[in-house]
C-alpha cells in the first residue's frame, strides 16, 4: 500500500463504499449468503414484519433456500439442525428440510432428519410441506426415514397427545402412521389403539386405560380419579378441565413452565388460591427458576394475564430470579437499544434483557436508548428488572449512530458493544462510520454485536474483524453472544464446525 493510500485511504467513510441501501435508503451491505441463510432460519421470515409483507418474505425465503442448497448443501443440513435445536425455530427449518429432501446427495437428509423433526407435529408439518411442494409425501427415501422415526419413538404419551384428532387439512399421528407405514409389530397394542383396530388390550398400557376412563367419565369425581390414579400428564388432561374440581387435580402436577402457561386459566376457574403455596414456592425457588432456563420476559408476559396481586408478586419474584438465566458478557459492556417506532414488537423484550444483563454484571456497563434522540438509562441494582424495563417505550425514527457518537465524545473505552435493532436506520450518521471512528480513536479491539431482531437481511456495517451478526431472539442467540464475547468464532463458523 502506498503512503498516500495509508494517509488518505482511511479518510473515506465506510458508508460511501456501501454497495446497496436498506428499505429506508440508508447505506447497507449484503451479508454473505451463509449469513443471510442463517438469518432467515433464525428470525422465521414467515411472519409479518414492519417493512415487508408476508408473501414477499415467503418468496425471498424460498429463493434463499434454493440458492444455499445449490452452493453448499452440507451447510444447509448443519444450519437446519442449528436453527431447530439451538434457535428453537420450527417453520423455517422444517421448510428447509423439505427442500433438502429433494437434494440427491446421500446422507444429508438422513443426518438432519431426526434433529429437525422432534415431535409428531413437526412430522405433520413436514409432510404438509412436501405435499404442497410436490403433490406427494416425498417418495421412498422420506418414507423410509419417517417410518423408522415413528417406529422408534411411538409411545403411550404420543398416542394420548397426538392421537387421531386433527385440524382441517392437517395430519394427525394416525394419519402419519398410515402414510409412512412404520413397522410396529413390537408395539402392536399401541398401534391397535392408535388405528382404532377392534377392542385393544390395555392391560399393558395403564395410562391409555386411564385416559379411556377419563373420556367416559360422567362426573368430576370420576375425572379426578382417572387423572390422579392414572397419573395422566397435563398435556392430555387439560382438554377435560372444565371445572374447578378438575383443575384443582391438575394444577399440583404442573411443572414450572406449564404452570406459567396455565396460570391465567387456573385463576379463571377459581383454583389459584388453592395452589397459592405451590405457586409461591415454585416461582420463589432460585433452583427451580434456574433449572427451568426461563428468561425474564416470559414471566412478564404471564403477569399481563393474571389479576391476582399476590400472583403478580410471585411472578415478579420469579422474574428477579430469572435474570440469572441471562448469559453474561466478558468485560465492560455498552448496550445500544433501538427504541424507534419499528421496534414496537421487540422493545420490551429487549429492555428486559438489557436491564437483566447489566444487573447481572453488577452495573459494569451502560444502557443507551436511542431513536432520533439519545437517552441513557441508569440501571439500579435495587429496583426490579420489570420496573426499569417498563420505562422504555417505542417512538421516533432510527439514528443508530447516536450512542456510538456519545461513547466517542466521552472517549469511553468499553470491551463489548451490543446493538439491539432491526437495522433500519433512517436518519443521522451511518453507524458504520461512527464505529470506524471509535475503533480508530478509542478502542480498535472493541467487540461489536449486531443483534438483529427482524428478518430484513440488510446489514448496517460491512464484514469486519470483531464484528458479529446475530439473527433472531432466543436464549440460544444470547448464549452465542456470551460465548463470542470471550472469543468464540462467528455464527457461520460455529455451524460449520458443529459447535452447537
Amino acid at each position: 500500500m502506498s503512503r498516500i493510500s495509508q494517509l488518505f485511504g482511511r479518510l473515506a467513510r465506510p458508508s460511501a463504499q456501501a454497495p446497496s441501501v436498506n428499505r429506508e435508503g440508508y447505506p447497507a451491505w449484503e451479508r454473505p449468503l451463509e449469513e443471510q441463510y442463517l438469518q432467515t432460519l433464525l428470525t422465521n421470515t414467515f411472519g409479518n414484519t414492519f417493512y415487508v409483507k408476508q408473501k414477499d418474505l415467503v418468496v425471498e425465503a424460498a429463493a434463499l433456500h434454493d440458492a444455499m442448497l445449490a452452493k453448499d448443501p452440507q451447510f444447509v443440513a448443519d444450519a437446519l439442525v442449528y436453527a431447530r435445536t439451538r434457535g428453537f425455530m420450527r417453520s423455517q427449518p422444517l421448510y428447509g428440510l423439505m427442500k433438502l429432501a429433494g437434494h440427491p446427495q446421500a446422507g444429508l437428509l438422513e443426518g438432519a432428519f431426526d434433529e429437525v423433526v422432534r415431535t409428531p407435529d413437526d412430522l405433520a408439518d413436514f409432510t404438509l410441506l412436501l405435499h404442497a411442494d410436490r403433490g406427494g409425501e416425498g417418495g421412498r427415501r422420506v418414507k423410509r426415514l419417517a417410518g423408522r422415526w415413528l417406529a422408534e419413538r411411538l409411545s403411550e404419551y404420543w398416542v394420548m397427545k397426538y392421537g387421531a384428532s386433527k385440524k382441517a387439512g392437517a395430519y394427525a399421528l394416525r394419519d402419519l402412521v398410515r402414510v409412512y407405514h412404520p413397522h410396529l409389530s413390537a408395539k402392536k397394542s399401541l398401534a391397535d389403539v392408535l388405528l382404532g383396530r377392534r377392542t385393544p388390550d390395555l392391560s399393558t398400557l395403564p395410562q391409555l386405560a386411564a385416559l379411556e376412563r377419563l373420556k367416559r367419565a360422567a362426573t368430576d369425581e370420576e375425572r379426578v380419579a382417572a387423572i390422579t390414579v392414572g397419573r395422566l400428564p397435563h398435556e392430555v388432561t387439560t382438554p377435560f378441565a372444565r371445572s374447578k374440581a378438575v383443575w384443582a387435580a391438575i394444577a399440583p402436577q404442573l411443572p414450572i413452565f406449564a404452570l406459567l402457561r396455565h396460570l391465567a386459566t387456573i385463576e379463571r376457574h377459581g383454583v389459584l388460591d388453592e395452589v397459592r403455596a405451590q405457586i409461591e414456592r415454585t416461582f420463589g425457588s432460585r433452583e427451580a427458576v434456574s433449572r427451568s432456563k426461563i428468561l425474564p420476559f416470559r414471566f412478564v408476559e404471564a403477569s399481563r394475564h393474571v389479576r391476582s396481586a399476590w400472583a403478580k408478586d410471585a411472578l415478579r419474584d420469579a422474574l428477579e430470579l430469572s435474570f440469572a438465566n441471562v448469559p453474561d458478557l466478558a468485560g465492560r459492556t455498552a448496550i445500544f437499544l433501538d427504541r424507534s417506532g419499528s421496534m414496537g414488537a421487540y422493545v420490551q423484550t429487549a429492555a428486559i434483557f438489557a436491564v437483566s444483563l447489566l444487573k447481572k454484571a453488577r452495573g459494569d456497563g451502560r444502557l443507551m436508548l436511542f431513536d432520533d434522540r439519545l437517552e441513557e438509562l441508569a440501571v439500579s441494582m435495587r429496583d426490579s428488572v420489570l420496573t426499569q424495563a417498563e420505562k422504555v417505550d417505542a417512538r421516533g425514527g432510527t439514528d443508530t449512530a447516536l450512542p456510538m457518537k456519545q461513547l466517542l465524545h466521552e472517549r469511553d473505552r468499553v470491551d463489548t458493544i451490543v446493538l439491539i435493532t432491526d437495522e433500519q436506520q433512517n436518519s443521522g450518521t451511518p453507524f458504520a462510520d461512527a464505529l470506524d471512528e471509535y475503533r480508530r480513536k478509542v478502542n480498535g479491539d472493541v467487540r461489536t454485536f449486531i443483534l438483529d431482531v427482524a428478518p430484513y437481511r440488510n446489514a448496517i456495517v460491512p464484514e469486519l474483524p470483531n464484528t458479529f451478526f446475530v439473527y433472531g431472539w432466543s436464549d440460544q442467540a444470547l448464549s452465542y453472544v456470551s460465548m463470542a464475547s470471550r472469543g468464540f468464532g462467528g455464527m457461520v463458523e460455529a455451524v460449520r464446525r458443529g459447535l452447537q
